[in-house]
């Protein structure tokens, strides 16, 4: 799907997967490009961006809650997701696994954005670049019992890479074998 910028969506109780972005207009966001975009209680899966955000490219407003993220890729940033210039992202409750990306963000790339991410779980993400579970640049940054296993980054942040962040917080959260 191929959502027009500046419009809210909410995804709820959805399983996508095998998308490719292949538009001609963009080729962020295997499944989903828009705005505004809550997903609950939904699982993205198989889903390939040709640039950023291998399931999920998004602008403003970001909720992820109750999902997973399976198994996506992006041939640019953000294996699962990319959050670009997001006024806030929460996500609570979710699962990031097996996602890659050829550059930054293993699962997510959060760019230029406040991102709250609590009681999530990111397990065997890979980054060629930098932030095996996810790679934030800009922003505020808090993260909750969270548990990070198994990510992997060539260069910097198997766990995670946190760059140039006006506050970060990271509370009851576990980092194992992550390198």
């Amino acid at each position: 799907f191929f959502f027009k910028q500046k419009t809210a969506y909410e995804i709820k109780e959805c399983d996508w997967s095998s998308d490719v972005c292949s538009s001609d207009l963009d080729e962020t966001g295997g499944a989903i490009n828009g705005a505004d975009v809550t997903i609950r209680r939904s699982l993205l899966r198989r889903n390939t961006a040709l640039q950023n955000g291998g399931a999920v490219y998004a602008e403003g407003e970001v909720r992820f809650t109750h999902s997973s993220f399976a198994r996506n890729r992006s041939l640019g940033q953000g294996g699962a997701a990319f959050i670009d210039t997001s006024s806030l992202a929460r996500i609570r409750d979710s699962v990031f696994r097996r996602n890659r990306s050829t550059s930054h963000g293993g699962a997510m790339r959060i760019f230029d954005s406040h991102a709250q991410i609590w009681r999530s779980t990111f397990v065997r993400n890979r980054a060629s670049e930098a932030g095996g579970a996810f790679d934030a640049y800009d922003g505020r940054l808090q993260v909750r019992e969270s548990t990070f296993t198994g990510n992997r980054a060539k260069w910097n942040g198997g766990g995670f890479v946190s760059w140039q962040q006006d506050r970060l917080v990271v509370r009851g959260s576990s980092l194992v074998g992550n390198r």
